[in-house]
């Protein structure tokens, strides 16, 4: 979400039986495709990448965004255009009218994670943090040669985030999240666990999402099982940690919140507050789903002056939910819509914020 209220958003499309691209896109504040962006006119607002095989390895991992406008791309893993051969990892460099500028190739694998205010990144390469210059070279006054190593403590590594001068890595680890705290030079200064009571039932918890504070706080948002009868039935945890990288425990209950949607997705508002989305589907059997919105107070209790949002839709269900703050403070709603035989496509929601 960029200052001036445009959207940019990324994902795939398939182009045939065995194909895909991946694409950019980025909207006007009112929700229209960008006519300065992109390949006008038979593509406004979107720029698409050249076809990969399905059978590939996974490809575009992330995107960041610069202040003013430019858009950094960054390739987990070696892949080739459609039946070409595969290319090294690299970053591809886009200007703000989506432009290619440059794709610079990297001596690892490479998953953008946070854009820091020098301009220089960090993301994740296997198990180690990496920090790249505004050139995309590796910054070696970050760990060794601009790579830090994850504790083993955060067994399953979900992504990185900036907290003030801290850098902060979330996962988890069997019995429910883990939170690692390295400083500016990438040494490790806290690791924090926060047990989450039934994180291993059934299948294994999993985070989906990390969240930062204006202070310097943190929440992450999980995947957990829990057993009704004989029925394993998904649903989302949030857990909070301090500004000092400890559990919080008077958030919530005992540092948590529990909710019975899947796969809801957090934004953090200024005022530290908490909106929570998610995908439900519609009461008594009603074709379509429905977009929930939820608002919890800092110390993680409901708030009780915005009362929960209810969107029904005509998708079947959502993928890739996702939400946000714009500048002015309303909240955006996304997801990946799916109408079965009608097509498949993006559904964006915008609601005031509140205070």
């Amino acid at each position: 979400m960029l200052p001036s209220g445009r959207l940019v958003l990324f994902g795939t499309f398939r182009c045939g039986i065995a194909c895909r691209r991946e694409f950019v896109a980025r909207l006007t504040p009112a929700g229209d495709p960008d006519p300065t962006f992109g390949s006008p006119p038979n593509f406004p607002g979107v720029v698409i990448q050249p076809a990969v095989s399905m059978s590939g390895d996974a490809e575009l991992q992330g995107l960041l965004v610069k202040p003013g406008g430019g858009i950094l791309l960054g390739y987990l893993r070696p892949v080739g255009a459609y039946g070409g051969p595969p290319t090294a990892p690299s970053v591809l460099r886009l200007a703000s009218d989506g432009r290619e500028v440059s794709s610079v190739p990297l001596p690892m694998t490479f998953s953008p994670q946070s854009l820091l205010p020098d301009g220089s990144m960090l993301g994740l390469s296997g198990r180690a943090v990496v920090r790249l210059r505004p050139d995309l070279s590796p910054d070696g006054d970050f760990g060794t040669g601009g790579a830090a190593a994850i504790p083993a403590s955060v067994r399953f590594v979900h992504g990185v985030a900036v907290a003030r001068r801290a850098v902060l890595v979330g996962g988890s680890d069997r019995r429910g999240f883990v939170l690692a705290r390295l400083s500016p030079t990438g040494t490790i200064t806290r690791v924090a666990r926060l047990p989450v009571p039934g994180w291993a039932t059934g299948p294994r918890g999993t985070v989906a999402q990390i969240g930062v504070r204006e202070d310097g706080s943190a929440v992450l948002v999980g995947r957990i099982w829990t057993k009704v009868g004989k029925v394993l039935s998904p649903g989302t945890v949030i857990g909070a940690f301090r500004a000092d990288g400890r559990p919080d425990l008077r958030f919530g209950n005992r540092g948590l919140i529990r909710l019975s949607d899947q796969d809801s997705r957090v934004a953090v508002q200024r005022n530290r507050k908490l909106v929570v989305l998610a995908s439900v589907p519609a009461p008594n059997g009603r074709p379509g789903a429905v977009l929930v919105l939820r608002r919890f107070r800092a110390d993680g209790r409901r708030d009780p002056t915005f009362p929960i949002r209810r969107v029904r839709t005509a998708a079947r269900f959502f993928a890739g939910l996702d939400v946000g703050i714009d500048g002015r403070g309303r909240i955006i709603a996304a997801g990946g819509a799916f109408r079965g035989n009608s097509g498949n496509g993006l559904h964006l929601v915008r609601f005031r914020g509140g205070r």
